[in-house]
């Protein structure tokens, strides 16, 4: 079975709209797993995901084969996932998050922080279309539309979040788990703004070393501040402002 059989298979279920291959596997040499997203057009997304498993139990006899939250998974040669969703739902929440809603991330099994949704942005713009049926509301449309109202609502949002949580670190003096669960709010939420600062779509907290030399000086600047964080002989008075100050020069 390769991974070519897959899609074709897929493709001939009688609900699917689109196909893309998304995250690494589409721009690395070298991956560790594949990722595929599938879009129909079926009333109830639980049944789909049940068709599109028993399929693959078929195709992938020998493999091991586990459904976890969105997506169903084979543990072939590579890892293979494969997400599925409703293709209407997917085009209303792309459509919401590019007007800067619904942007807080979510912790899910796999996501390493959490998962954000301009990581799914980034998947599908940086993704390959495998397959696309001709319809009005075209993934591949929604997802070339301006990004400005995103950007700036995940820095406005974040910057009221790491405002509270630095006041909340300040007054954590003895408990040591909840001040480093602060600390780590304050991280993700700092990296996040590094990449929305410089308006380019985070594809998540993996390969980060790799991902910030994409930055600017200005979104390393910010980025640094997150490490800064790490280090317990760091001094951190002001240090809200000090990001603040930052952010607005941007502007």
């Amino acid at each position: 079975m390769t991974i070519d059989s897959l899609i074709n298979s897929l493709i001939k279920e009688k609900y699917i709209m689109s196909i893309w291959q998304v995250g690494s596997s589409t721009r690395e040499k070298v991956y560790n797993d594949i990722d595929i997203l599938i879009t129909h057009s079926h009333t109830d997304n639980e049944i789909l995901k049940k068709i599109i498993e028993t399929r693959v139990r078929e195709l992938f006899f020998n493999h091991k084969v586990i459904t976890i939250d969105d997506a169903v998974r084979i543990f072939y040669n590579v890892e293979i996932s494969i997400a599925i969703y409703s293709h209407s739902d997917l085009c209303d929440l792309l459509k919401t998050i590019l007007k800067g809603k619904m942007i807080y991330g979510n912790v899910r099994q796999w996501a390493i922080g959490y998962w954000i949704p301009e990581a799914l942005l980034h998947d599908l713009q940086t993704g390959k279309c495998l397959f696309h049926m001709q319809i009005q509301d075209d993934i591949k449309c929604i997802i070339s539309k301006n990004t400005d109202i995103l950007f700036r609502a995940i820095i406005n949002n974040l910057m009221q979040e790491i405002e509270i949580k630095s006041k909340l670190r300040k007054k954590t003096k003895t408990n040591y788990i909840e001040k480093k669960l602060i600390e780590r709010d304050l991280i993700l939420a700092i990296v996040r703004i590094a990449f929305a600062i410089d308006k380019l779509m985070f594809g998540g907290y993996k390969r980060l070393e790799e991902k910030r030399q994409l930055l600017s000086d200005k979104g390393r600047q910010i980025y640094r501040m997150a490490e800064e964080i790490l280090n317990p002989s760091n001094n951190l008075t002001n240090y809200y402002e000090k990001l603040r100050e930052l952010v607005e020069n941007q502007n």
